[in-house]
């Protein structure tokens, strides 16, 4: 037998060896990793596909399942992402609820494994879809800036409201005509969505111009995908000629879009309320919803906390101005057709050059980015960007 033989089977003998000593304590190593995985697992990961199916329940299935879903909006001021952190008002309030969930349950003893958390989930939806993927279940709360309005009270219930006295006002642009009054808003042209409560108030101020024989007001549609800081930088570019804005937003943007006009003499809705809804079989979610507003709304030292951080500083928001972001509706196809021929329909009677890119984004805007609280992918934005959810 030469060298080469004793090697290989001297190196045999020993493989066989540790197999005889090691082999026992295998299966407890194991043992010992499982339970550390289950419950990184259960605690970090949140499948994507789980949390879009449909489902209808109230609290006690949403406790079961862990996960409570929130329908939003992607917005520079709501909810939106930092350099991989979720931020904005609705996502921070959010998180507190969470907190204060999961220490109620474990102090009620409502969990079944102490170490599994509910979690908070936020899918982001176009603003024309957040009532219907509520109703179909493919969220359990609707939370994007909602004014509470008759027609929206048909179809779910609402909480107790976060903020009160809201005012709706007209804000003008740099290319915009004189006005006023409301009174001289009659035969003028205005962007906006037609899921808006802007819309609702926009048609009564309709109602009441063919009563006094006056021409209304050509509301012209908006797309669901753009919300209110888009149409104010489109606004502040000269693009559209009048907008209607709550007027806690216009006030914080026009820090960042200085040739806005906020109307204040030119009301279209007055002591408005803004809330989270539900459907409307969810009466346990609905009181847990309640109870947290009463302590965390406006007034409260949460409730004005937020205010202040993303309604008054505005911190993380970038100048729109700056020529390096200027990329977003239309060069990328977000702002839809409709608007690319409405504006250029617009510069053409102006005698414009053409139309200029003129969005930007908000600091570290990424939207497809996948994260255990953000049940959004690619596919996901395309339908909520270009038609139902």
């Amino acid at each position: 037998m030469n060298a080469y033989s004793l090697s290989r089977l001297f190196i045999a003998w020993l493989t066989c060896l540790a197999t005889l000593l090691f082999a026992p304590l295998l299966p407890a190593v194991e043992a010992e990793k499982a339970p550390l995985a289950a419950a990184e697992d259960n605690t970090l990961s949140i499948h994507i596909d789980d949390m879009l199916r449909p489902w209808r329940g109230d609290l006690p299935g949403m406790i079961d399942r862990r996960t409570i879903r929130v329908l939003t909006t992607y917005s520079k001021t709501f909810f939106f992402i930092d350099k991989g952190t979720q931020r904005g008002a609705t996502h921070d309030i959010f998180i507190a609820l969470e907190n204060e969930l999961n220490k109620q349950l474990a102090k009620d003893k409502k969990l079944k494994q102490r170490h599994l958390k509910l979690h908070i989930v936020f899918v982001p939806v176009s603003r024309d879809n957040i009532f219907i993927a509520l109703n179909e279940g493919k969220g359990d709360i609707a939370a994007a800036n909602l004014t509470i309005t008759p027609s929206r009270e048909a179809q779910v219930d609402f909480a107790q409201p976060l903020y009160s006295n809201v005012k709706e006002l007209l804000i003008s642009g740099p290319a915009s005509p004189k006005v006023d009054s409301l009174e001289q808003l009659s035969g003028q042209t205005v962007f906006v969505r037609r899921s808006s409560s802007y819309h609702d108030s926009l048609q009564a101020l309709n109602a009441r111009f063919a009563g006094e024989s006056r021409p209304p007001v050509i509301l012209e549609a908006a797309p669901e995908a753009l919300e209110d800081e888009d149409l104010l930088e489109m606004l502040n570019a000269g693009l559209i000629p009048l907008i209607v804005v709550d007027q806690h937003k216009a006030l914080f943007w026009k820090q960042v879009f200085p040739k806005i006009q906020v109307h204040d003499n030119v009301v279209l809705r007055d002591g408005g309320d803004i809330a989270w809804a539900v459907r409307k079989d969810s009466p346990q979610l609905l009181t847990v919803l309640n109870n947290f507003v009463k302590k965390n709304r406006q007034g409260t030292t949460l409730g004005n906390t937020l205010l202040l951080r993303y309604l008054k500083n505005a911190k993380y928001v970038k100048n729109a101005a700056a020529s390096k972001e200027r990329r977003k509706f239309l060069r990328d196809g977000r702002c839809l057709p409709q608007v690319r021929r409405s504006l250029r329909r617009r510069l053409a009677a102006d005698g414009g050059p053409g139309i200029p890119g003129v969005a930007a984004e908000s600091v570290g805007t990424e939207p497809r980015r996948r994260h255990r609280r953000y049940a959004g992918d690619a596919q996901h934005w395309k339908r909520a960007e270009g038609g139902r959810y």
